[in-house]
């Protein structure tokens, strides 16, 4: 798979993040655990911008596309991190 393939198919992952971001904030409206509400819509706002930078450091050279690799990096962290605060039923 070459650079543009996957560039595309991150692209298309990170539209797929943007929409469960969006449809997280919809549910604060509703929701009767605003924690649970805010640690979703955090860890999907997170997960897309990750996927976001990553497209960004794949259509990219150099110190900028180092910079959001880390960047990218960085923010997967933190999406974990704030997914994983969710409880499981």
């Amino acid at each position: 798979m070459n650079k543009e393939t996957l560039a595309s198919e991150v692209d298309k992952l990170y539209t797929i993040a943007a929409n469960a971001n969006t449809a997280a904030k919809s549910l604060g409206v509703s929701s009767n655990n605003e924690q649970v509400i805010a640690n979703i819509t955090q860890g999907s706002n997170n997960l897309a911008a990750s996927l976001f930078e990553l497209k960004d450091s794949l259509i990219s050279d150099g110190e900028y596309s180092a910079t959001q690799l880390n960047n990218s990096k960085e923010d997967l962290t933190l999406a974990i991190k704030g997914l994983g605060m969710v409880p499981k039923n």
